[in-house]
């Protein structure tokens, strides 16, 4: 158990890390065209607006809920783990939809690649997890990664539910650079103000 908690909590949180940014850079710098989300709402639209804004939402409010804690150490406030719940329950009902909505739904299902659900079942998973932890009071205190022996110390004394969490927590940065995910980098918030788009429907 030692030695999987050294690869996994003291060596994989750098590899993780090096192929999230190198691979980003490497997609971007030579498949500028694959750089896209890739979005299914044209193909079915029924309920892909609410799934996926409450979606998207609970994502960014998430990452930034825990930036704050690694940054400015969630131990000392309760009111970012309360928060993080809330997200977690965005990304838990907008991506159940979203992938009940690929697996069961035809059309969208043959424009879907393994990645995509992939990508959705390990989001919602980690919601699942997340959301076991705050129920178990099982979070991390501030400890930062960072610095590995301290950190794979303090890592003998913590349960399974958060050892699962940010082994695939790191998972989800290894498969960044090769899923749709990548647009997250674009950060295009004109989105956020622009008008809707209309698709017309041809009858």
């Amino acid at each position: 158990m030692q030695t999987l908690d050294t690869f996994l909590f003291g060596i994989y949180p750098y590899i993780a890390v090096t192929i999230f940014l190198l691979g980003s850079w490497l997609r971007y710098d030579h498949g500028a065209y694959t750089w896209r989300a890739g979005s299914s709402q044209m193909l079915s639209p029924g309920g892909m607006w609410f799934a996926s804004n409450v979606f998207h939402i609970g994502i960014i409010g998430l990452i930034c809920a825990h930036l704050y804690g690694k940054l400015l150490g969630s131990g000392i406030n309760g009111g970012v783990l309360t928060v993080s719940a809330v997200f977690g329950i965005l990304i838990l009902i907008g991506g159940g939809i979203l992938l009940f909505r690929r697996l069961t739904n035809v059309r969208v299902r043959s424009t879907s690649n393994r990645s995509d659900l992939l990508v959705i079942t390990l989001l919602v998973l980690l919601a699942v997890i997340g959301l076991l932890i705050k129920g178990l009071g099982d979070f991390t205190p501030t400890v930062m990664e960072l610095y590995p022996d301290s950190f794979l110390s303090y890592m003998e004394s913590i349960v399974w539910s958060t050892r699962i969490h940010r082994a695939l927590g790191w998972t989800m940065l290894v498969i960044f650079p090769f899923t749709r995910l990548v647009h997250i980098w674009s950060i295009p918030l004109e989105y956020l103000t622009r008008r809707y788009q209309i698709v017309r429907v041809r009858r």
